[in-house]
C-alpha cells in the first residue's frame, strides 16, 4: 500500500503516514452526505434570516401606502364637498342680490334701468316740454311712499321702466293688465298723468323707450274724446280735455293708417273706442296712434293678457 498523498510505503493497518504524517483513515461516506446536508440546512437558515425583514418591510410598505390613499380620497372628499357648498353659497347671494336689485329698480328714482340716448349729442327739446338724457341731478317724480302705495293694490302690476329727465319730465313704462281709466288713475296717484305727446322728438323718444324695453301689445297714452265727439284731446290732471284736437292737422302722421275709426264691431256687436293708445306697427317698425276701447283685454283676454301696458309722464 502507498500514500495517496506522498507515495509513501505503507503498513495496513497505518493510521498515519510515516513521511507525511498524513490522516490515512477513510472518511465514511454519510459523513459526506451530513456534511452536504448541513451546509443545505445553513443556507434555508440564512435565506429565512434575509427573507424575514423583507417580508416586515414589505408589509409595512403596504400599510403606509393604504394609510396615504385613504388620506388623498379623505382630503379630496372634503374638497369637492367644501367646493359644493361654496358654489351653493355663491349662487344663492347672487340669486339674493338679483332680488334686491330688482325691487331697487321698481321703486327707485334713480333706476339703473333708465333709457337715454347716449350717442345722440344734445339733449332733445320739445314743445312746451323739455327731454334730456339723465344725470346726477334731481328730478321732479312722485314720492316712493305714493309709488308703494299704488303697487301695493294690484300684485300682478307689471315691471317698470324709468326714463330720467333733469330738466322737466320722467317717463315711467308699466305692464299691467288693466283698462285706460285705471292706467289714467295709476298714474294721477303716483303725481303724474298720462303721456301726452306734442312733438317728433317726444314721440320718438317713447317710442325707442317701449321698443328698448320689449313692449308688445299696446301702450295706454293720455288722449280721449268725448262719445258725441270725433275729436280726440288731451286729459288734463282734473280729468277735463284740452282745447286743441290731437288727431287732426300735424298730429295725423302719428296715426296708424285709417285711425281713428271711432268703434270697431267684435263678435257682431259694436264697440265705442273713445281712448287713445300707441300700438306697434311691425311691416313699418314703428308705434303709432290708434284709439281704442276703455277695456282692451275684455275684447280677447287670450291674446292681449300680458300685452297691454302704459306710460306715465311726470313733470
Amino acid at each position: 500500500m502507498y500514500c495517496k498523498y506522498c507515495g509513501n510505503k505503507i503498513n495496513e493497518g497505518d493510521r498515519f503516514c510515516t513521511k507525511c504524517g498524513k490522516s490515512l483513515k477513510k472518511q465514511p461516506a454519510d459523513v459526506r452526505v451530513n456534511d452536504t446536508n448541513a451546509g443545505e440546512e445553513t443556507m434555508q437558515e440564512a435565506q429565512k434570516r434575509v427573507s424575514k425583514p423583507v417580508l416586515i418591510a414589505v408589509v409595512a410598505g403596504a400599510v403606509l401606502l393604504s394609510a396615504i390613499v385613504v388620506f388623498v380620497v379623505f382630503l379630496f372628499t372634503g374638497i369637492v364637498k367644501k367646493s359644493g357648498t361654496d358654489k351653493d353659497v355663491s349662487a344663492a347671494s347672487e340669486e339674493s342680490s338679483d332680488i334686491d336689485r330688482d325691487v331697487q329698480t321698481l321703486f327707485s328714482e334713480d333706476s339703473e334701468d333708465s333709457l337715454f340716448f347716449e350717442d345722440e349729442g344734445d339733449p332733445i327739446t320739445a314743445t312746451d316740454k323739455t327731454v334730456s338724457s339723465p344725470d346726477d341731478g334731481e328730478t321732479d317724480v312722485a314720492e316712493p311712499a305714493a309709488v308703494e302705495e299704488a303697487a301695493s293694490e294690484d300684485e300682478d302690476a307689471a315691471k317698470e321702466t324709468s326714463v330720467k329727465n333733469t330738466d322737466i319730465h320722467t317717463y315711467e313704462v308699466f305692464t299691467e293688465d288693466i283698462t285706460w281709466t285705471a292706467a289714467y288713475d295709476r298714474c294721477r296717484q303716483m303725481g303724474g298723468h298720462l303721456a301726452r305727446i306734442d312733438s317728433d322728438e317726444e314721440n320718438e323718444f317713447i317710442s325707442e323707450l317701449l321698443r328698448s324695453k320689449g313692449v308688445t301689445g299696446i301702450a295706454y297714452i293720455g288722449g280721449k274724446r268725448e262719445p258725441e265727439d270725433r275729436a280726440f284731446h288731451w286729459v288734463g290732471d282734473d280729468r277735463r280735455l284740452f282745447d286743441y284736437d290731437v288727431s287732426s292737422g300735424d298730429y295725423r302722421k302719428y296715426w296708424l293708417e285709417g285711425e281713428p275709426s271711432y268703434h270697431d264691431e267684435v263678435n257682431g256687436m259694436q264697440i265705442d273706442e273713445c281712448y287713445m293708445s300707441m300700438l306697434y306697427k311691425k311691416s313699418q317698425d314703428k308705434w303709432l296712434w290708434n284709439d281704442v276701447c276703455d277695456d282692451v283685454r275684455s275684447l280677447s283676454p287670450l291674446y292681449y293678457t300680458g300685452k297691454i301696458s302704459y306710460i306715465c309722464e311726470y313733470e
